[in-house]
């Protein structure tokens, strides 16, 4: 019985301290032009339609996968109910001069929008250290489109 009421105390503490996304993770690609681009995405279960997208991107050499585990923004997402995507750049880097990852940003928006009806007024862009530059060069690009820019580092 002992046993039985440690292992249990063990269980609870482990979901206390590492609460359990309830959403799903996706690797999905979007079409940009004629180039097929890779994305993570991450959606609460039972999103309601017009919900807010935030689109969070991985420094340079780094990956969408570590981007994710290192902003941790599912269970803020499960809780006040909206999706996030993790988008790769070409070769683990971001375009900052040309238009080639601006259009993948416009994509993503489009392709969330018509998935799980996002609301286009409430898209947020971020990201870490070079994916941070590409948020300064999305604001300076497409800032009618993005509801707030918030570079990282």
């Amino acid at each position: 019985m002992k046993k039985k009421l440690i292992t249990a105390f063990c269980v609870v503490l482990l979901l206390c301290c590492f609460p359990i996304s309830t959403g799903a993770y996706n690797m999905d690609d979007v079409q940009v032009g004629s180039t097929t681009r890779k994305m993570i995405t991450y959606v609460p279960s039972n999103l309601p339609a017009g919900r807010p997208l935030i689109i969070s991107m991985h420094g340079s050499s780094q990956d969408p996968t570590y981007q994710k585990d290192h902003s941790m923004l599912e269970e803020v997402a499960d809780t006040a109910k909206f999706a996030v995507v993790y988008p790769a750049g070409i070769n683990n880097n971001w375009d900052l001069s040309g238009n080639s990852d601006i259009n993948f940003i416009l994509a993503i928006i489009d392709n969330m929008v018509s998935r799980y009806k996002i609301d286009r007024n409430r898209v947020y862009l971020s990201g870490f250290s070079m994916g941070g530059m590409m948020t300064y060069y999305a604001a300076t690009k497409i800032a009618d489109k993005i509801a707030a820019f918030a570079p990282i580092s």
